[in-house]
């Protein structure tokens, strides 16, 4: 189990690869480009990128939201449909951001056990505070994210 929330889908189909490709890519706006305005399309339910046989993408709030939940994935042809492997993970700051604060809060925990330093107590609390909200946060947003997909493949949204 790891430290930092994720979890793996894994989906059998009856649609082809190409034709999973082409129904998440019709419900994808791309990510923001350097020539364009900052802006991502609302008809749209994710954001990121589609190729043929992978992709990576986030559900599309109103909002950029810390703790919503990267998917990627893989779609691997079949001789009756295809199979989607996804993993779904924090976004590459977010890991960043708790992979500093765990590092600091054991090196602060490393100090306390030599000095009784109370703010160090605080710092390792409130780290473990921060992780629990991460892993809360991430698992609110993962159904959401995985029934909004599952209804692009396999509901009449996708076609």
């Amino acid at each position: 189990m790891s430290w930092l929330p994720n979890r793996s889908v894994t989906w059998v189909t009856v649609l082809p690869a190409d034709e999973v490709s082409k129904r998440l890519a019709t419900v994808t706006a791309h990510t923001i480009d350097w020539d364009e305005p900052n802006r991502i399309s609302r008809e749209k339910k994710f954001y990121g990128y589609v190729f043929n046989h992978h992709f990576q993408i986030a559900s599309r709030n109103m909002r950029m939201f810390s703790f919503n939940p990267l998917v990627q994935g893989k779609i691997e042809a079949t001789s009756q449909g295809s199979i989607v492997m996804m993993k779904l993970e924090l976004f590459i700051l977010t890991r960043v951001l708790l992979y500093f604060w765990t590092c600091f809060a054991l090196v602060s925990c490393f100090f306390l056990v030599s000095q009784p330093w109370f703010w160090m107590t605080g710092v390792c609390t409130l780290t473990l505070l921060l992780h629990v909200i991460a892993r809360a946060n991430f698992n609110q947003q993962v159904e959401p994210t995985i029934i909004a997909i599952k209804e692009v493949l396999e509901g009449e949204l996708g076609k």
